[in-house]
């Protein structure tokens, strides 16, 4: 009588969870957390001086766990926390505010986890960016938003955004559109509904901040979304068909990231052959998927999703 249905659903489930990193556990160096004792709340310190002048809110910045320490790794420095998905404190990213150099230090496993603005997971859509202080910009404007310290996202978070709709937020330069290209491409890969949001006029979010203050870039903000929203409609309008996701620039992969793309793909691709489990997709999500001749994941509807 074949497999029992909850196992069928068992392994539908598993094609589609996040991915345990593979290769064995690296042993976990927690020596960094002794540089967080002493830190301070920002408002009656230095830290909070240094994000005012950002153009930030001293409150906004501690809401988000946001600290200040006297000396991180001997030197004064705002503090941002880097968490895992259940909220546990993997790592943190500091920004110096003295005239040394370097300007930034972090610690700990930055892999693992983000820096997020309250609600920045449940937003619609999920914003990511590239440095705390653009997701505090956001922030500020009344857009929740995920850092990444840095350009690229970890497997941990684009399976976070699978299924969902995600903005790609990342610097207005030549680094920033590169990592855009890819990153996008691995989150249309997990099914997720993407567009890339660019700062118009400066180079990044808190430049735009500064420039056009919280009530003028959440006007901004809600303009290029609306615009980002209506395109893969007026694209599935002229084409006639079903909403699919537009197409992006193929990334440039590694050999060993293209075997990975590869491998997730077709796991994939053999478990949506199944027809149970399109229904259980339509019944669960409200939504169609399917993988495409150039083998990326696609979906339709996900008025449920």
């Amino acid at each position: 009588y074949g497999e029992p249905e909850w196992e069928r659903k068992g392994q539908w489930r598993q094609a589609f969870a996040v991915r345990a990193p593979k290769g064995e556990a690296k042993p976990v160096d927690n020596e960094w957390r002794k540089e967080l004792k002493g830190v301070e709340a920002l408002a009656a310190g230095r830290g909070g001086a240094y994000l005012e002048g950002r153009g930030i809110a001293a409150e906004l910045a501690h809401r988000a766990g946001v600290r200040f320490s006297p000396l991180w790794f001997g030197r004064p420095a705002v503090i941002f926390p880097m968490r895992d998905r259940v909220g546990q404190l993997v790592a943190t990213a500091g920004r110096y505010i003295d005239a040394g150099k370097p300007k930034t230090r972090d610690a700990g496993a930055k892999s693992a986890g983000v820096f997020a603005t309250p609600g920045a997971w449940d937003a619609e859509p999920i914003i990511l960016v590239e440095g705390p202080i653009d997701a505090l910009s956001l922030g500020a404007a009344g857009y929740p938003a995920i850092a990444l310290c840095g350009c690229s996202a970890s497997e941990v978070v684009t399976w976070a955004c699978a299924l969902k709709r995600v903005a790609v937020a990342l610097d207005a330069d030549e680094a920033g559109d590169a990592a855009a290209v890819k990153l996008l491409a691995a989150l249309n890969a997990r099914g997720a509904q993407v567009i890339r949001l660019r700062p118009p006029d400066q180079r990044d979010w808190n430049d735009e901040l500064l420039a056009l203050r919280a009530e003028g870039l959440g006007r901004e903000l809600a303009g290029l979304l609306d615009m980002a929203q209506d395109a893969p409609q007026r694209q599935s309008d002229a084409a006639g068909g079903d909403h699919a996701l537009p197409d992006h620039p193929a990334p440039e992969y590694t050999p060993e990231e293209q075997a990975e793309h590869d491998a997730m793909l077709g796991e994939m691709a053999a478990a949506l052959n199944d027809a149970e489990l399109a229904e259980w997709l339509e019944g669960s999500y409200g939504c169609r998927l399917s993988v495409g001749e150039n083998g990326r994941l696609k979906v339709f509807g996900g008025g449920g999703v």
